[in-house]
């Protein structure tokens, strides 16, 4: 090859190098035109895209509105459903409207403890009046706990109801099968003592004891025949030897039985034994000061053997909420189908008495009382309506106030 061939081909190879840079130059450019233009350019969404943005238009603003309207409307309105349970047992103090004037009516009266005042399943009024204990400066509030008494002989009559249905019981069943050495023993059935008349009462209370079992042996040993049988006489040792019962169908203790339905099941968080209740930071005091100037002049001080000789009776507290939501699953069916319910429920001939209830007819009244605390209820059969005061100084005016505020809710005359 020539040398001028040679330098030809040189020069023709640099141009040819010279026009790939320039391509490869060239594309880079183009490719970058590209990317800027889809970077910034707004394209039409697809029908899945365009309905997300729409949900996100859409929850942005409700967010915002609700932040400043509908958000607090609909707090109120969740804290008025009594079918919710986490309202039940909020610790806010809630009065409606229509709520101030049974509110006004409590405070007139010199009412001391907690207030739940149900219409048609909405919460008109749950608050918390008075101290729980004065010394120590700690105020009643929806939730503060109070000793229920003899409304937690209904508790134990559905226990009973459950033992009935497991077969391990039955109604027609007699005290002498499980002591047989208490008097009339042989004609005295569980549905009777139920009913309360059994005839029976005791004779000494159990003074000192706080073991379970000893109690239980002392009241079966000073039951006595005192009324006729067959007709209703209140006397709480039915349900003493009811929840001893209990013990001997099940191998179970009566606490444990209790805990484990209706806490543990059920899932009652404001309701405690009394074991549990005293180991509690502030326990709720009593006061016997009915009639007195003072009301938190003189406390009272009920001791654990006192309470533990009321097993199956009167050991339980609870707040309004957790009272409500007991009689509120009760009611309904929620704890015992309806065929036991109307069983349980079955006064003595004459009486209305049964299971920690008086049956009125339109409405259900239930009362418990022990040292200073009180319990009261008054309900309609599907507890739509209702009141409950649970008081830690109790009055005999405070029935009065149960009719008061009653009878302008459910429009009946209530007779407490």
């Amino acid at each position: 090859m020539s040398r001028h061939t040679k330098r030809h081909a040189k020069r023709r190879s640099k141009r040819n190098v010279q026009k790939l840079l320039l391509g490869i130059d060239i594309l880079v450019i183009i490719c970058g035109l590209i990317g800027i233009y889809y970077l910034f350019l707004p394209t039409e969404p697809t029908a899945a895209s365009d309905h997300s943005s729409e949900q996100v238009a859409h929850s942005s603003t409700a967010s915002s509105s609700s932040s400043k309207k509908e958000q607090p409307a609909n707090k109120k309105q969740d804290l008025l459903d009594a079918g919710n349970y986490d309202n039940l047992i909020s610790d806010q103090e809630v009065v409606t409207a229509e709520g101030a004037s049974y509110d006004q009516k409590i405070l007139s009266s010199g009412f001391i403890g907690s207030a739940l005042v149900v219409k048609n399943g909405k919460v008109l009024l749950h608050k918390g009046y008075g101290y729980a204990d004065k010394a120590a400066d700690v105020k009643n509030t929806p939730t503060t706990l109070f000793n229920i008494g003899s409304m937690q002989k209904g508790l134990t009559a559905v226990l009973i109801m459950r033992a009935i249905k497991e077969g391990k019981l039955s109604l027609t069943d007699t005290l002498a099968r499980f002591y047989p050495y208490i008097p009339g023993a042989a004609k005295i059935t569980i549905q009777q003592m139920l009913q309360m008349a059994s005839g029976l009462k005791l004779s000494e209370n159990p003074q000192g004891l706080e073991d379970v079992q000893q109690i239980l042996d002392w009241d079966a040993t000073h039951a006595v025949l005192s009324g006729t049988q067959g007709t209703f006489k209140y006397s709480p040792i039915n349900y003493n030897l009811l929840a001893g019962i209990l013990t001997k169908v099940s191998g179970k203790s009566y606490d444990a039985l209790l805990t484990d339905f209706f806490i543990n099941k059920n899932g009652l968080k404001q309701s405690f034994l009394y074991k549990a209740f005293l180991q509690q930071d502030h326990p709720t005091v009593n006061y016997k000061t009915d009639g007195e100037a003072d009301p938190y002049g003189n406390p009272n001080n009920i001791s654990s053997a006192n309470l533990a000789a009321e097993i199956g009776t009167g050991n339980l507290y609870m707040s309004v909420g957790d009272l409500y939501r007991y009689y509120d699953l009760l009611l309904n069916g929620k704890l015992l189908d309806k065929a036991s319910l109307k069983q349980m429920w079955q006064p003595a001939a004459g009486g209305s008495y049964a299971a920690g209830f008086y049956d009125k007819g339109t409405y259900f009244r239930a009362h418990g009382g022990k040292g200073g605390f009180e319990s009261f209820g008054l309900f309609s059969k599907d507890n739509k309506t209702s009141v409950i005061l649970l008081s830690n100084r109790g009055r005999k005016s405070d029935t009065e106030l149960m009719n008061q505020l009653y009878h302008p809710l459910a429009n009946v005359d209530a007779s407490f």
